[in-house]
């Protein structure tokens, strides 16, 4: 160890070889090999290199420090000052004692690797600068194979061209509109793109070198993400649709799903993970709205077919109630006409024919003849009353109009007509005829029950206005009224209060206001007096604004 080095035959041409290939390669711009020559040569010991080995630390552009097995400066290159800030007086300082200038957090670990006689990968490092470098981690061999230490190369001879190809690696990702991430084998950042740097506003020198837990805020902090991760290095089978519920500081409440596969660089060097991140929020809302969409419709489906089941029980209902309503009403002219009959045939077997008392009794059979048939004629009315051919019409209109139609009968019955009807139109889609049917069926029952009425007053106020999106008719006269138990069963079929009539108009009248969308009603004035108020309904027409600005009529 300490006598003097074979210097000719162990040092000179193997340097002086190694020394013009890195000259050559320097002034060529390509990538120099690694050192391993010079330190896997055998030599007579770290405390006593030769003038050769000097001279080679001394011009080499590559920055090397060597180190004993306690990790110690024993060499190192004047390049290797602008990465450690070294001076002579560090030799024989630990590694571990100074401040790199660049990222390498796996250095230590790979120099006691080496000294325990493994293999390091070789790794790029980047300084606080911005440049690259290719780190090495060798043996320094004696003559017996022994390790005496480590040597650890910094080249920056390609570091142009990696810088160039790492640009256009950058260039190419942060063109990439989804974020994507970078990270090592323990789940730290390696590199980040763009996208990613504003979804979590984090910068990419900020971003390197942290766990991947520490990310927005801890979002990525779930234990079964990282099993899956490690399982992408592990297996290499992708890791797809990993879901995660973030809060961005500026976006609000994000869904955001994480895609990951293996990133093999080669060379040696330790694979990466590749992270690719997907903003779902919007689509998983559209799905929602859809899924939303489909349950209204099905509900929707559900309520008309119940509907229909409904409609279909209350018309067998209906049929029952018009059936028995029917037999009701034509009982009294149809036991009228047999006894009639019966009394024509007692006249004639009696033989006592008297012409007047004869056409007496068909007379009243006659009669009750019509009876019936006016009873079969309103119920098919009622069934039967047409379909609505429905047309834009001013309800304000009608009303004004109709009681034209009556004005003979209300001066025979001496009752007075009031009508209150703003000229603000009421447009409603309507079919005009079956309405003024409605409004003719209302007046004239009121004409009705002022002539029962022993009352002084003989009027009738109709009125016309809008109300919540519907056209409203009320209907007011002085006449008998009805109680609140009548009123509630005015509007079914054959039921009346007056002592003439089949109650069939009301439950018309009510069977086309539904068909037009509206409804009808019956209570008594608020003001105590004498009477009954009918209001019936339906809705306004809406206005449909044109493209060139005109409306719809």
């Amino acid at each position: 160890m300490g006598g003097e080095s074979p210097r000719s035959d162990v040092f000179t041409e193997p340097m002086k070889t190694t020394i013009k290939s890195i000259s050559d390669r320097a002034r060529e711009g390509s990538p120099a090999p690694p050192l391993a020559i010079a330190p896997r040569i055998a030599s007579p010991g770290l405390g006593t290199p030769s003038s050769d080995l000097n001279d080679l630390l001394l011009s080499s552009r590559i920055a090397m420090i060597l180190l004993d097995r306690s990790k110690c400066i024993q060499r190192f290159t004047p390049a290797a000052c602008s990465l450690f800030s070294l001076l002579p007086t560090d030799i024989g300082r630990p590694i571990r004692d100074l401040s790199p200038k660049f990222v390498d957090p796996t250095f230590l670990s790979d120099v006691q690797l080496v000294l325990g006689g493994g293999e390091a990968p070789s790794l790029d490092v980047e300084t606080r600068d911005g440049r690259w470098y290719v780190r090495q981690t060798l043996p320094y061999l004696l003559r017996d194979g022994a390790i005496e230490g480590a040597l650890i190369t910094f080249s920056d001879v390609a570091a142009d061209a990696l810088q160039e190809a790492r640009l256009y690696a950058e260039s190419i990702v942060n063109s990439v509109r989804d974020p994507l991430l970078v990270l090592d084998a323990n789940l730290r950042v390696h590199s980040v793109n763009e996208p990613f740097s504003r979804l979590f506003q984090l910068s990419s020198q900020d971003a390197s070198g942290r766990d991947l837990r520490d990310i927005g805020d801890g979002v990525c902090n779930v234990p079964r993400l990282r099993e899956e991760l490690m399982g992408v290095l592990a297996t290499g089978n992708p890791m797809v649709d990993f879901e995660l519920a973030y809060a961005s500081p500026e976006l609000g409440g994000r869904q955001l799903c994480l895609d990951a596969r293996t990133l093999h660089r080669g060379g040696g060097r330790p694979d990466l993970i590749l992270v690719s991140v997907h903003d779902v929020t919007d689509r998983r809302h559209i799905e929602a709205l859809l899924q939303k969409n489909e349950t209204l419709r099905r509900e929707e489906e559900k309520i008309r077919e119940r509907q229909l089941q409904l409609s279909h029980a209350l018309r067998v209902s209906t049929v029952g109630e018009l059936a028995t309503g029917l037999a009701h009403e034509l009982n009294q002219p149809l036991s009228a006409i047999s006894n009639l009959v019966e009394a024509c045939s007692r006249y004639v077997r009696a033989d006592l024919i008297d012409p007047a008392q004869l056409l007496e009794l068909l007379s009243g059979i006659a009669a009750e003849s019509q009876r019936a048939a006016g009873i079969v004629a309103h119920l098919r009315s009622f069934i039967d009353k047409g379909e609505a051919h429905l047309e834009a019409v001013d309800l304000g209109d009608v009303v004004r109009h109709v009681p034209h139609l009556l004005s003979v009968e209300l001066r025979r019955c001496g009752v007075e007509l009031r009508i209150e009807s703003s000229t603000t139109r009421l447009p409603v889609s309507a079919d005009r005829i079956q309405i003024e049917q409605v409004i003719v069926n209302l007046l004239h029952n009121a004409i009705d029950s002022i002539g029962e009425s022993s009352g002084k007053e003989r009027r009738i106020e109709i009125s016309a206005r809008s109300a919540k999106g519907m056209a409203e008719i009320r209907v007011r006269d002085t006449g008998t009224g009805v109680s609140s138990e009548a009123a509630e069963r005015m509007f079914q079929p054959f039921f009346t209060t007056k002592s003439q009539g089949l109650g069939m108009g009301l439950a018309l009248s009510r069977s086309i206001l539904e068909a037009h969308q509206g409804s009808i009603g019956m209570e008594a004035p608020t003001d105590g007096q004498p009477g009954v108020v009918v209001r019936f309904a339906i809705p306004l027409r809406r206005h449909k604004r044109q493209r060139q600005g005109r409306t719809a009529p």
